[in-house]
């Protein structure tokens, strides 16, 4: 049950046109916070804060990533619109390093080969030769393809912006025989089994490639993500230059897209081992 201020706040967030994504996970970590402390949202103290965090460490094993949206949604209620300052100097967890999860082409080959169904060898297609974040895939509507010109509108992606993405030929081809089967008049691509009126999951979506995956033999743990990593890695490797690769990622920062293709397999591949 939200109280009046989180209600307030949430109506805050929409006004300001936040996303529902980043909303409900606002509303989430901030109601959590008092429902571990027992207190009200004026009686909070910095102590309060930095116990719940250790207790998401401890009892939930919360990674940087989590730690750090969390302090950003006690910070946007309490500093910004609280007018409470007692959290300014919260610092953010020292977040991960990890390599980005990179499948060879072959791999991506044999998990489109191997899946039998039309709608999910689109779905890895798409993943793939556009680059796209998963919630961005399962969103895309018949209406933001250019089908002549081979490419496609990303609406509202990640920060509310629209980017324009290539599409390759492949996807735009087996698109256009998957439409000529489909009978209805839904806008979206992938719609939902359970809901026809709408488009599936990420949850679905994730599943969709973790078995494309495993009959393609791969035994590493393949998210979607990997996908959009590869998709960086191999225009990178292809001599496309860094700053083209993050205009079709859509990153706000060039750093980011570095993150995804500082790994240089031409290079370890010309490399001999010692052992042999």
């Amino acid at each position: 049950m939200k109280t009046t201020e989180l209600k307030n706040f949430e109506n805050e967030l929409k006004i300001r046109c936040y996303s529902k994504e980043t909303i409900k996970s606002y509303l989430f970590f901030n109601k959590k916070l008092l429902e571990f402390t027992k207190k009200g949202s004026k009686t909070i103290t910095e102590n309060d804060v930095k116990n719940y965090i250790l207790y998401m460490i401890e009892q939930y094993g919360a990674k940087p990533a989590t730690i750090n949206l969390a302090i950003s949604a006690f910070k946007s209620y309490y500093v910004d619109f609280m007018k409470r300052r007692f959290i300014n100097g919260l610092k953010r967890a020292k977040p991960e390093i990890k390599e980005p999860v990179i499948l060879t082409k072959n791999d991506i080959l044999a998990m489109i080969d191997k899946t039998t169904n039309i709608k999910h060898k689109l779905l890895i297609e798409l993943l793939y030769s556009s680059g796209l974040r998963v919630n961005e895939a399962v969103k895309l509507k018949i209406e933001n393809i250019y089908f002549e010109d081979k490419f496609l509108i990303v609406k509202q992606g990640k920060g509310k912006k629209d980017r324009y993405v290539i599409a390759s030929e492949k996807f735009i081809k087996d698109l256009i025989e998957f439409l000529q089967k489909r009978k209805d008049t839904n806008s979206f691509i992938f719609i939902s089994s359970s809901n026809p009126e709408t488009h599936i999951s990420k949850r679905t979506a994730e599943k969709i490639v973790k078995n494309a995956a495993k009959k393609a033999g791969i035994k590493r743990n393949v998210f979607c993500h990997a996908l959009r990593s590869s998709f960086a890695t191999h225009l990178n490797q292809k001599g496309v230059d860094s700053f083209h690769i993050q205009k079709l990622l859509g990153h706000a920062r060039l750093s980011t897209t570095q993150r995804y293709i500082k790994t240089d397999f031409n290079m370890l591949n010309s490399i001999t081992s010692p052992l042999d």
